[in-house]
């Protein structure tokens, strides 16, 4: 895979969970401002975050699940890494 395209898919996911914060620190904020609907925009937020959360953990599901392909994932980034970061 070339470096462009995981950079391309890093920054998607990082566009998307900066986009899943700032949504649920939204629904939080609207939570304190409308005190009577507080309910509402907090099951928002946490239906937000949870469906966030669990579409991470799906997409992820291999990695999180099988330790080979963890371990050579950290390998892989261990030999990547400067000597000074590696502990």
């Amino acid at each position: 895979m070339p470096s462009d395209t995981r950079m391309n898919k890093r920054a998607t996911k990082a566009l998307a969970w900066g986009s899943r914060v700032l949504g649920v620190c939204g629904l939080v904020l609207g939570a304190l401002l409308v005190p009577e609907h507080s309910d509402l925009f907090l099951y928002a937020a946490t239906a937000v975050s949870l469906v966030g959360v669990s579409l991470e953990f799906w997409h992820g599901r291999d990695y999180f699940l099988d330790k080979r392909i963890r371990d050579r994932a950290l390998r892989e980034a261990a030999v990547h890494q400067p000597d000074s970061q590696l502990t």
